[in-house]
């Protein structure tokens, strides 16, 4: 964690140099800088449950190239939770019980997304994430509470995922993001997944959406 600090107030220095102010259609600068944070709303599929309940942090900072007027990229450090957070109420000998099974991921994330700068408010992303994994939590509880042995039942230690997203221009240097994310090779696979949470594809995948804020690095107002 230290280490992956330390190259986000590396790297946002870097772009505090480039970013004076935010972009517009207008714009003819080349490189703009921001930090950006908000939330996961997550589920892994594959594990026999459904639902983004899993609510984690995610953020970080980024630099935008913009070489046309239209289309341009940017270039990601960050950090993101992912996982699966399921509860119910079951019936048992002694009778009901709440029944809770919690996966909890946290990763070292770089995406990499290309945008498309249209009149307005609105603009449109899409692209990949290489996600490094810093730490993994599993447990399960039913009467009593049950850690599965990361040893025995690990998660891969990276992930590439694709993502879309749309984005709006609040006020000044204010913009509000929604992305969708999912895994394009699994976070794990049989025989890591635990017994009895398996539907049966022997495969695990992380599926989120966010929702973020990004601050543009600079003084000048936006028009």
């Amino acid at each position: 964690m230290r280490i992956l600090l330390s190259l986000l107030v590396s790297f946002l220095s870097v772009t505090s140099l480039w970013a004076q102010a935010p972009f517009t259609v207008d714009d003819n600068r080349l490189f703009y800088g921001g930090l950006q944070l908000g939330m996961n709303f997550s589920q892994v599929d594959g594990d026999t449950y459904s639902g983004y309940h899993k609510v984690g942090v995610v953020g970080g900072g980024l630099v935008y190239v913009r070489p046309f007027k239209r289309l341009g990229f940017s270039l990601g450090l960050g950090y993101a939770q992912k996982g699966s957070n399921e509860s119910d109420i079951r019936e048992t000998a002694i009778g009901p019980a709440v029944f809770r099974y919690r996966i909890h991921l946290q990763y070292a994330e770089v995406p990499l997304l290309f945008h498309l700068f249209v009149p307005g408010k609105f603009h449109y992303s899409a692209g990949f994430a290489y996600s490094r994994l810093l730490a993994s939590k599993e447990e399960s509880e039913d009467i009593n509470p049950i850690n599965i042995s990361p040893d025995l039942y690990p998660f891969k230690p990276q992930e590439i995922s694709g993502i879309v997203g749309i984005n709006y221009h609040i006020y000044g240097q204010w913009f509000a993001l929604g992305q969708y994310q999912y895994s394009l090779t699994s976070i794990r696979s049989d025989p890591q997944i635990p017994p009895g949470y398996n539907t049966g594809s022997g495969h695990e995948y992380n599926n989120l959406f966010s929702l973020k804020l990004l601050y543009l690095i600079g003084s000048a107002t936006a028009r």
